[in-house]
């Protein structure tokens, strides 16, 4: 079964035409990047669809935010995150070599594990994540603000 790119364009100038305004738009596809940044992998649809139906955003939009962590970023996320962590919380760049990777893992301490790698990759996670979800916020407001203006224009030239 395969996706026809009409299909994936209406569904996407569907979601700019819905009923939702364009601040709260912004803000669905905000908290989906958001949380799509986030190192809790697999849970990024269900906490985006209950964060939703928590606080009324639009579920599409907040969907369509997490694919931020596609395998095509997915590496690129996970790398700034690990690297402004480690910045953050040792003031230096996180040992990627292969060596220094394969000492952790060999390391009777699974603290060194934890230190090295994860908690400075949740901590930059956190970062990067307000960063992109700032930015998508911004340009999302001005694409939807920008959209539905030309729409109006169109529609009343036509009406």
């Amino acid at each position: 079964m395969s996706v026809r790119p009409t299909k994936i364009r209406e569904q996407f100038r569907s979601l700019w035409n819905s009923h939702t305004s364009p601040r709260k738009l912004a803000l669905a596809l905000a908290v989906g990047v958001f949380l799509g940044a986030s190192p809790l992998w697999g849970l990024h649809t269900l906490l985006a669809l209950g964060l939703c139906l928590l606080v009324g955003l639009n579920k599409p939009a907040a969907l369509f935010g997490t694919l931020v962590s596609n395998p095509l970023l997915a590496p690129f996320l996970i790398f700034f995150s690990l690297e402004t962590g480690s910045w953050l919380l040792y003031g230096r760049a996180a040992h990627l070599s292969l060596q220094d990777i394969k000492e952790h893992f060999r390391s009777p301490h699974w603290q060194d594990l934890l230190n090295e790698y994860l908690l400075p990759y949740c901590v930059g996670s956190v970062i990067v994540g307000l960063a992109l979800a700032f930015g998508t916020f911004w340009i999302a407001l001005w694409i939807a603000r920008s959209y539905r203006s030309v729409n109006q224009q169109t529609g009343e030239s036509q009406g």
